[in-house]
């Protein structure tokens, strides 16, 4: 009886000390990312047979066990790669959102500037003053477009840079995880699981998830196969994929390279992860943005470059184009035109004949056809009585038409040699208007008007160039409000999942504690346990030697 009860001495300080040293790991690894709490497992020893009973042999640690939960390790992934989507889209939002309040960017005040000099150009048409001043709005306009563009462009070859940097990284945790999964299987072979190492490897899965969303399943023998969310194989076995960010001659895509196959993942194969959201942000977010803004430059050039050929020059030339822009771009530049070349005035004019006795004027006459023929001379001769009138040098002509005073002459959308005139009020019998060369384009301004009439124009999806504008700030701050809720909605959502995890694999300091005091004091007795062992078999031998 006196070396069973050394025996169970030895073996409980054996148990406590285990015991002791699990307790001292966890409290040491409170502060390391991924470490799952464990605990040392007690066992009976098992009984000796006597024929008073059954005597108890002790105890011993039948092994450590991790306080892990996989559903919660899984979900806690899953948020986690959600998260990361959603915080990689929403950080490049915000700063597509900074670009465009930047007020040295703004293309709304770059429009107004370009109409409110058209409108002084038009006070003061044979002003080179007034004249240059329009040129150097529509070129500042042009950079504010460029700028916009550039900077647009920019924050997509960052997404691009960071697209290669992140799938290097996603190669680098498939080959950690290769490692891992070797080490667990031999480790395994002892019928223990190797806890720090399940813990490297949960880690390592918890990162790559954060790259790029993941399944998982179990493999049967400690190690763990891994596959992208549309199902492609990442690890099996000891087979890792490789992903690389490689250029389909237009842009960088991710291709992954798995089981001699190669695989295009785009952003819902990705599922989740940073890369997903660098994706949405280049491939959604940017590029409509730099739709948008082609599209509003385009608009610009258009309907500038379009009225200005409806005009004429100081010297009476055709209206050169303003603006340029390259063929599905934001590029855009003013082209290097002279004060003189812009077109303030149209090529003819409608007069009254001085002999004229009724009250009927020129209340419109505008060119909507660019033309040699603008300037081909049209007389206008009322009858008696003066309820028609006949047209002659127009096409078809002489033409004899009713008049109503305000009616278009002729109605949209024809038009005489290029123009449309409009006559209000009523004629007399033989009043005529001429419709002739203008005398002086220099001076004219009724084509600087048209140009500032642009500035109210359905222009953009029915509305103004400034309301186009405006739609576009607003397209990008609903972006970039919905990316903020969702990336905070997601972080609210792992913050839930991981204090979840932190309640049943996290260490608490004061629990540990306890436990370290309790596992203490049965050292304690355990060794007391053998002192007295070794006290009884003294007195055995004293006994025995008298």
């Amino acid at each position: 009886m006196t070396t069973s009860l050394l025996q169970i001495g030895v073996r409980g300080l054996t148990a406590a000390q285990g015991a002791l040293a699990t307790t001292s790991h966890n409290i040491a690894n409170v502060n390391t990312a991924g470490y799952v709490r464990q605990e040392a497992v007690m066992a009976t020893a098992g009984g000796l047979s006597t024929g008073a009973g059954f005597f108890g042999g002790g105890v011993d640690v039948a092994t450590v066990r991790r306080h892990y939960d996989q559903f919660l390790a899984g979900s806690l992934q899953a948020l986690g790669s959600q998260r990361a989507a959603d915080a990689a889209r929403s950080d490049g939002l915000a700063q597509l959102d900074a670009l465009f309040a930047d007020p040295e960017l703004g293309i709304g005040a770059g429009i107004d500037r370009v109409f409110a000099a058209l409108g002084d150009m038009a006070s003061r048409p044979a002003d080179t003053a007034a004249r240059q001043a329009v040129l150097g709005a529509v070129d500042e306009l042009a950079r504010r477009f460029n700028a916009m563009g550039t900077q647009i462009d920019q924050l997509s070859a960052q997404a691009d840079a960071r697209l290669s940097l992140e799938a290097g990284q996603v190669n680098e945790q498939l080959s950690q995880l290769q490692r891992l999964n070797e080490a667990i299987v031999r480790a395994q072979a002892s019928g223990h699981a190797p806890n720090d190492l399940l813990d490297q490897r949960e880690q390592a899965l918890q990162q790559l998830g954060k790259l790029m969303a993941i399944r998982t399943v179990d493999a049967g023998d400690g190690a763990t196969n891994v596959f992208s969310a549309d199902g492609q194989p990442l690890l099996v076995g000891q087979q890792a994929a490789r992903l690389a960010a490689v250029s389909d001659g237009t842009r960088l895509v991710l291709q992954l390279s798995a089981a001699g196959a190669v695989h295009t993942l785009d952003a819902d194969a990705l599922g989740g992860g940073s890369l997903a959201g660098t994706l949405r942000l280049r491939d959604q977010d940017l590029a409509g943005a730099g739709a948008e803004l082609g599209r509003l430059a385009r608009a610009v050039t258009d309907a500038l470059n379009a009225q200005q050929a409806l005009g004429v020059d100081a010297r009476g030339n055709p209206g050169a184009p303003l603006l340029a822009m390259d063929s599905g771009a934001t590029s855009l530049r003013a082209l290097p035109l002279s004060p003189a070349q812009l077109a303030t005035g149209y090529a003819a004019v409608a007069q009254p004949a001085q002999a004229n006795a009724g009250s009927a004027r020129v209340a419109a006459f505008d060119v909507v056809r660019a033309g040699p023929e603008n300037t081909t001379p049209v007389g206008i001769a009322f009858a008696d009585p003066p309820t028609s009138f006949t047209l002659t040098g127009v096409p078809g002509g002489p033409l004899t038409l009713p008049y109503q005073s305000g009616q278009p002459i002729p109605p949209a959308p024809a038009d005489y040699n290029g123009w449309r005139l409009v006559l209000q009020g009523t004629p007399a019998a033989g009043d005529r208007f001429e419709v002739d060369r203008s005398p002086n384009p220099g001076a004219d301004n009724r084509n600087a008007l048209a140009l500032g009439r642009l500035a109210n124009q359905g222009l953009v999806d029915g509305g103004s160039l400034n309301q186009g504008y405006a739609s576009l700030l607003a397209k990008v701050g609903t972006r970039v409000q919905a990316a903020r809720g969702a990336a905070d909605l997601s972080a609210r959502m792992e913050g839930e999942a991981r204090a979840s995890r932190e309640r049943v694999s996290g260490v608490n300091l004061d629990e540990e504690a306890a436990n370290l005091l309790r596992y203490q004091q049965a050292y304690q007795a355990c060794a007391r346990v053998i002192q007295a062992s070794q006290a009884l078999f003294d007195s055995l031998l004293a006994a025995s030697g008298r």
